[in-house]
């Protein structure tokens, strides 16, 4: 009687301990869908300009294939589209519009270690390290001159602050995480829109720039500035972000970013 009760007790530890941990593999990774995309409107309180922006990637077994924006301005009837390719061999190769051709180096984790970057006639030199599998710090060179480095700090997997150094002038910004859990693994870096992550669109989508925090971004404000800071504010749906409202406020205007989210 006592092993049948042992058995059956070593049974319902077992069940609760696959259910507690099966929680957080329920959940999919932005990059396990065949297609994501972001839809974006720009906006700003003192005028009537609208910006449309649509970012698409598309993916095969996890791995991201290509990836296309189109961007549209109502007012001047102006529509752009700028697709990019990305191929895997020893290095992986970046080609589209904006930055015409981008080739990382990756360690032994997967994650990029250099790139060499040419976009609009000028060459760039990147090098990032990461602590803990995330991303620590961004040094670059322009054209074989040194002109931008960021140092980026976490607690407990959130990015907490980043340390950015142009011109011999220094920027922190300092941000505050959501409760709510980054579930669809997003690279929260790149929604940010900081200097210089435009650049590495396609590389951080790839999953090759560090691991994702663990929760959304929920305010971002510079230290020793009382009147620039950008706020967050999210919809769901089963616990993966559908919307995300972004209120951006300066000394000069106020703009929203209105973004929504589509995992196919």
């Amino acid at each position: 009687m006592y092993k049948t009760k042992q058995f059956f007790l070593s049974i319902l530890i077992m069940g609760l301990f696959t259910l507690s941990c099966s929680k957080e593999d329920i959940y999919l990774s932005f990059n396990e869908f065949q297609t994501f995309s972001i839809s974006e409107t720009l906006t700003t309180d003192n005028s009537d300009e609208r910006i449309n922006k649509t970012e698409s990637f598309c993916f095969t077994d996890s791995k991201l294939q290509s990836g296309k924006v189109t961007q549209v301005i109502p007012h001047f009837n102006h529509t752009t589209e700028c697709p990019s390719s990305i191929s895997y061999a020893a290095d992986i190769t970046v080609i589209g519009c904006i930055v015409e051709k981008a080739v990382y180096t990756l360690n032994s984790d997967g994650y990029a270690t250099s790139c060499n970057l040419e976009e609009s006639g000028l060459s760039r030199h990147y090098q990032f390290t990461y602590t803990n599998g995330y991303l620590s710090s961004i040094y670059e060179e322009v054209n074989g001159n040194k002109f931008f480095t960021m140092e980026l700090s976490y607690e407990k997997g959130n990015l907490i602050k980043t340390k950015e150094h142009i011109h011999n002038n220094e920027y922190v910004c300092n941000f505050v995480s959501t409760p709510e859990k980054n579930v669809g693994k997003l690279p929260l870096h790149y929604l940010t829109e900081l200097y210089p992550f435009h650049f590495h669109k396609m590389a951080m989508y790839a999953g090759i720039l560090g691991k994702a925090p663990n929760h959304l971004i929920q305010q971002v404000t510079i230290e020793h500035n009382t009147t620039d800071s950008v706020s967050y504010t999210y919809q769901f749906s089963n616990e993966y972000i559908t919307n995300c409202n972004i209120k951006i406020t300066n000394d000069v205007a106020t703009s929203f970013r209105s973004l929504h989210f589509n995992y196919e």
